[in-house]
């Protein structure tokens, strides 16, 4: 599977809770991140690796199932696509995309993971720089709205009700949990909307086991994770591509 030229590759992350209670609304969005990174800070894990079985659906074709290896730490990830001796993935490095072929970067861009950010990132960074990451992003931080989601309320940041145009989260009010992410890819042309669907209690924080996304209404992507682990010792290398790419990750 190729790294598509206008959508970001979504994964999964630890997730974790907030700070402040359901009842209470955050004054901005700026409290409700702050409130996210205080309430599991020390209890949410600085890196976790997993096995993700990637479902991709194009009109007109049948579902492609592939497997993903993945690893990440706060503001970085790596993707090694099945079979991994073929030296095919890709990494997320401090805002830029790397995209491998054959054990060698093919394409590299200036590109954040949004899920990456809020998922991840958002109970780890310090909320300052998880603000100005959202602010680059063109994210409207001076909105936020209720509403509910699946049936559970949420908070909405970044865009009106019925505007589901503009590059937006929403965040479960009870455990503060990012569910969904709206961004404009392909120029603005198509709206992206991945949609965490399942969780699963870990030790003390709450960790997505499946995603799926959207393009402008139609099922694009779906993603399910198993063996899952929480603080593995990874080695900064692994996400170094300046080396030679390693054939299988090592922590398999």
């Amino acid at each position: 599977m190729r790294v598509s030229r206008i959508l970001p590759v979504v994964v999964v992350v630890a997730l974790a809770a907030g700070a402040c209670t359901p009842s209470e609304r955050p004054m901005d969005a700026r409290a409700l991140i702050e409130a996210m990174h205080a309430r599991y800070t020390g209890i949410r894990p600085g890196s976790i690796t997993f096995v993700q079985t990637t479902v991709m659906h194009r009109p007109g074709a049948e579902a492609d199932t592939t497997t993903w290896y993945e690893a990440a730490v706060p503001g970085r990830l790596r993707i090694d696509f099945a079979p991994v001796e073929a030296g095919n993935g890709a990494i997320y490095r401090d805002g830029e995309l790397f995209v491998r072929s054959g054990g060698k970067v093919v394409a590299r861009r200036a590109e954040v993971n949004p899920l990456l950010l809020l998922l991840m990132d958002v109970y780890q960074f310090d909320p300052s720089l998880t603000i100005d990451t959202l602010d680059s992003l063109g994210v409207d931080l001076g909105t936020i709205r209720e509403a509910e989601w699946e049936g559970r309320p949420v908070w909405v940041v970044g865009a009106a009700e019925g505007d589901e145009r503009t590059m937006q989260f929403w965040v479960e009010k009870e455990r503060l949990l990012t569910l969904r992410v709206l961004q404009p890819v392909g120029g603005g042309t198509a709206i992206f909307d991945a949609r965490v669907v399942g969780h699963r209690a870990m030790d003390g924080y709450y960790q997505e086991d499946s995603i799926v996304m959207y393009v402008d209404g139609r099922l694009y992507q779906e993603e399910y994770y198993d063996s899952i682990r929480a603080d593995v010792d990874i080695d900064p290398a692994l996400f170094d591509t300046a080396t030679t790419y390693v054939t299988r990750p090592y922590w398999r």
